[in-house]
């Protein structure tokens, strides 16, 4: 993880962090994977059906849009 700050913020900023980034040394190995995140997960109360993935602030926006149109649905079908 970094941590940029900057002095200014323009134009350039993005090509800066995207340059101090290029100059991280980069990983290998079993250092590079991801961690197991389902594993450190609660395994008793996890409904296979319902895992979803999202990344990033626009996956979880979709993600939040499925969930409100299934829980309306499902709120919809109880109905009598």
């Amino acid at each position: 993880m970094v941590d940029a700050n900057f002095s200014r913020i323009g134009p350039m900023s993005g090509a800066e962090l995207r340059e101090l980034a290029g100059q991280l040394p980069v990983p290998d190995g079993s250092k590079a994977l991801a961690p197991p995140v389902l594993g450190n997960l609660p395994k008793a109360s996890m409904d296979a059906q319902t895992t979803h993935y999202a990344v990033g602030p626009a996956g979880y926006a979709v993600q939040a849009e499925y969930c409100r149109q299934s829980w309306s649905a499902s709120i919809a079908a109880r109905r009598p």
